[in-house]
C-alpha cells in the first residue's frame, strides 16, 4: 500500500513508479504536450508536485502498464479545463465540464 503524501519530489516519483529519472520526466513533458499543467512548486531547489498532479501520473503509469503508450493517453482539449481529472474520467469536452 503506497503512503498518500501532501508533496512528491521527483526520487519519491521515481520509487512510485519504479522508473528512471529520465522516465519521470519524459512522462511528464508527454502530459504537457497533451495539454495537461504539471508545473512543479519549488522548494528549497527541488520540484515538489502536488497530490493531484500524482494523481494524473498515476492513470498515466496504469495506461501505460497496460500495455499502450502515452500517445494513446486523452489529451486535454486546451480551453477551459487543464487537467481536469473528471474531464479524463469521463471524456467531458470543456464545454459539459463548466
Amino acid at each position: 500500500m503506497d503512503t498518500q503524501l501532501d508533496f512528491y519530489t521527483v526520487k519519491d516519483l521515481e520509487a512510485r513508479y519504479r522508473v528512471t529519472r529520465s522516465r519521470v520526466y519524459a512522462r511528464i513533458n508527454g502530459l504537457k504536450e497533451k495539454g495537461y499543467t504539471l508545473e512543479p512548486e519549488k522548494v528549497e531547489g527541488r520540484s515538489i508536485f502536488n497530490a493531484e498532479q500524482v494523481a494524473l501520473l498515476d492513470r498515466l503509469d496504469s495506461h501505460m502498464r497496460a500495455g499502450k503508450d502515452i500517445h494513446d493517453f486523452p489529451a486535454v482539449d486546451g480551453r477551459n479545463h487543464e487537467g481536469c481529472l473528471a474531464c479524463i474520467d469521463t471524456g467531458a469536452s470543456a464545454r459539459e465540464s463548466r
